[in-house]
């Protein structure tokens, strides 16, 4: 019980503090506070990237064709919502088929590739700490948003895909307690989805 309530106090306050900086960046006259992600949004280009091929070998876990046409209906649905961590849109894509773009994007991020799936210019081996610090952060960020969203409590496929994409960068990073919680969900999840 110590580690859920060690995990929530680490989440809330990177919560907080995602909130702080979104409200510093915002250039709403009205000082709006729906934050805004410093995870960039996947671009369609990145589907077709030798980086994707690649990553699909390496992590076969989600479908590739499935998964970006589904996206692809989605953002072409969805274009208004570009700089929200979320769309509240549900089809084709959930909540957290909309995360799991997000979690593409930063697994491309620790390799020095960019949301369109092409190497980033500004990678260098020299900038090795910079990218580093920047991964952490969307790694916080996604633990964030899996908190906020309840992702733990509403089973789906796209969530367990969430998690389990998650789940190595979040491993890497010390002190996240998110893998012992996670791992028991998973597990409770897959369960109740093929009892469906």
């Amino acid at each position: 019980m110590a580690i859920h309530y060690a995990l929530a106090a680490l989440l809330s306050d990177s919560w907080d503090r995602i909130l702080r900086e979104a409200g510093a960046r915002s250039n709403s006259p009205h000082g709006s506070r729906e934050p805004v992600s410093i995870i960039p949004r996947l671009e369609p280009e990145f589907f077709a990237s030798p980086f994707f091929r690649r990553f699909h070998i390496q992590r076969p876990i989600l479908d590739p064709e499935e998964f970006s046409t589904r996206y692809i209906a989605w953002l072409q649905d969805n274009e208004q919502h570009s700089n929200a961590i979320l769309s509240s849109a549900r089809q084709p894509l959930t909540e957290a088929g909309q995360l799991l773009a997000k979690v593409l994007v930063v697994w491309a991020a620790s390799y020095g590739v960019n949301e369109k799936g092409e190497e980033d210019p500004n990678n260098s081996d020299l900038d090795v700490d910079g990218r580093t610090t920047l991964v952490k952060a969307m790694v916080e960020e996604l633990i964030a948003i899996i908190d906020m969203m309840g992702l733990l409590h509403r089973p789906s496929w796209d969530g367990v895909r969430v998690l389990l994409m998650t789940l190595p960068l979040a491993e890497s990073e010390p002190g996240h307690s998110l893998s012992a919680m996670a791992r028991c969900w998973l597990t409770y999840t897959l369960a109740r989805l093929q009892m469906r």
